[in-house]
């Protein structure tokens, strides 16, 4: 009888162990980016949410100047809106107005000053800065 011999391809065998390296880094890749991407998607937000409430104080501010010239007496108000809340408080020293407005969402928290006066029924702003 006569013996059969079986030769073995070794080409298969580094087929394989390539596709799986290759999977293997292309996931490691994937799983990079995905990483990147909640991150900056999580930093736009904070953005987003930081200028909301820049922009909740700056129209408190607005108002508190517009509160001025109808009355000036005028102290402040709270506002309370779905996103969040300002709070405008004005002091008079002599004819000379100081506006202080906060504006605060969920995560934030915003504030810009103003200084003014009002002559001749006209208001004049001469300073205006973010704290």
């Amino acid at each position: 009888m006569k013996k059969m011999q079986i030769k073995y391809n070794a080409g298969g065998y580094v087929t394989i162990l390539a596709v799986l390296v290759l999977l293997a880094v292309t996931g490691g890749i994937a799983t990079a980016l995905l990483i990147s991407s909640t991150d900056a998607m999580q930093s736009q937000e904070a953005f987003r949410q930081g200028d909301q409430a820049l922009l909740f104080s700056e129209g408190c501010l607005e108002e508190g100047l517009l509160q001025i010239t109808k009355d000036p007496t005028y102290s402040g108000k709270t506002f309370s809106m779905p996103q969040g809340t300002c709070e405008v408080t004005v002091e008079n020293n002599n004819g000379i107005y100081t506006i202080h407005a906060t504006g605060k969402n969920t995560k934030f928290e915003k504030s810009v000053v103003a200084e003014a006066s009002l002559i001749a029924e006209k208001l004049q702003i001469a300073n205006w800065r973010e704290e």
